[in-house]
């Protein structure tokens, strides 16, 4: 109890985190209602920054894993349907749920964006798929994307928690125990 005293004392407000993982913050209204409704315009504020560069970050990160994965399955940059794919895989991101009808859903976005027909989209990406280890693991069109959101998730994933262990190793609150960091 006094350390939440301390923390109201010292900050004006305090995070509660809930079993569902919302936070809820706790406003110490002793001062007044103008301090109050302060402190919780910079709590907000900072969380809405922090989101901010969260997203940007990832976004940087999602462009270049993309070119990372095409590239790795040797797609050929001058090709139309890479273009298509890169498109496809950027809008995507990390959604899985965006896949899915492709050629009613995702083909016509790229037909409309590029300025061409539906069946201009389809055939240029199965051309692009043509010499790649996906098509000679057999997988469609539909399948090859689907599994190239799937590496681009794994892939984003694995560098974020890379970053995470970096700034962790860093900021130099790592515990001997495994166990997560936390006030007594």
């Amino acid at each position: 109890m006094q350390q939440i005293k301390r923390l109201m004392k010292q900050n004006g407000y305090i995070g509660v985190t809930d079993t569902a993982g919302r936070m809820h913050y706790v406003v110490d209204g002793q001062r007044g209602t103008p301090y109050a409704s302060r402190r919780i315009l910079e709590a907000a504020g900072q969380i809405l920054l922090d989101r901010q560069q969260s997203e940007y970050s990832v976004q940087a990160l999602i462009h270049k894993s993309v070119d990372l994965i095409l590239l790795k399955h040797q797609i050929r940059p001058e090709l139309n349907g890479y273009r298509f794919l890169r498109f496809m895989l950027l809008y995507i991101g990390l959604d899985h749920t965006k896949i899915k009808p492709i050629t009613k859903r995702l083909y016509p976005l790229v037909a409309e964006r590029f300025q061409v027909r539906v069946s201009q989209v389809e055939r240029d990406i199965r051309y692009a798929l043509e010499k790649t280890d996906l098509k000679k693991r057999g997988l469609t069109a539909s399948a090859s994307l689907c599994c190239l959101q799937q590496e681009l998730t794994h892939q984003v994933d694995s560098e974020q928690l890379e970053a995470a262990k970096a700034e962790k190793k860093l900021s130099g609150l790592s515990t001997t125990s495994g166990e997560p960091f936390t006030y007594s």
